[in-house]
């Protein structure tokens, strides 16, 4: 799933919760719509927004924390992993009712957008920990890197699914150079010339939170 997708569910206030990329010009329309809150969290600025993805864990725990600062659970949705979401059962209808017992760990929606890093993330192979602490409480995060491929016509998914990267991906010898290629199926019917974009990517998604004991 793209994250175009996600700037066009969040831009509509309600549609599907997938996507991977947004232009700026986006981010700050979904910005100007976010700037009301409950409690005393900081609305995210401009430079937040355009700071949302899931190129490191880090990351995707920045934009977990932007999509709760503006109590945007679309974003929120899209920062789990898929092994998290069957696990539980989620949609993002059920994710709007359980999100407060997800925060848990943390206690509350100021704790967990103010939780800072302790340390860099250990990643090991497709896992990853980081450590936040917050209220004086420490939460181990849990992330698992997931794979995906992409193909646009205009603003019209015609792929948008989970598939290993190097089953999409290569490395092609040509002309004296090394060609590092990206192939998606095209799918029955559509036709090569309307194709307007490919994307394929790996992105850290959020696989759980678990209270630690403190030092």
């Amino acid at each position: 799933m793209s994250l175009g997708n996600l700037f066009r569910s969040l831009a509509a206030k309600g549609g599907a919760s997938s996507g991977r990329r947004a232009p700026a010009a986006g981010w700050a329309l979904i910005a100007s719509s976010a700037l009301w809150l409950s409690g005393c969290l900081a609305a995210p600025n401009s430079r937040d927004w355009l700071a949302v993805g899931f190129r490191s864990p880090e990351q995707c725990w920045r934009s977990f924390q932007t999509a709760v600062r503006a109590d945007e659970p679309g974003l929120e949705y899209r920062c789990l992993s898929q092994r998290l979401i069957r696990e539980r059962q989620l949609s993002q209808f059920v994710w709007r009712e359980l999100r407060e017992e997800f925060y848990r760990p943390l206690g509350t929606r100021w704790a967990i957008a103010s939780a800072a890093p302790s340390g860099p993330a250990r990643i090991t192979g497709e896992q990853a920990e980081l450590t936040v602490e917050a209220l004086g409480k420490r939460v181990r995060l849990r992330f698992v890197r997931e794979d995906y491929r992409c193909l646009w016509s205009g603003e019209q998914p015609l792929v948008d699914e989970a598939a290993p990267f190097s089953a999409s991906s290569g490395v092609q010898n040509a002309s004296g150079q090394r060609w590092f290629y990206a192939s998606v199926p095209l799918p029955e019917g559509a036709e090569a010339a309307a194709v307007s974009e490919l994307q394929i990517g790996r992105e850290w998604k959020l696989d759980g939170l678990f209270e630690e004991p403190a030092p």
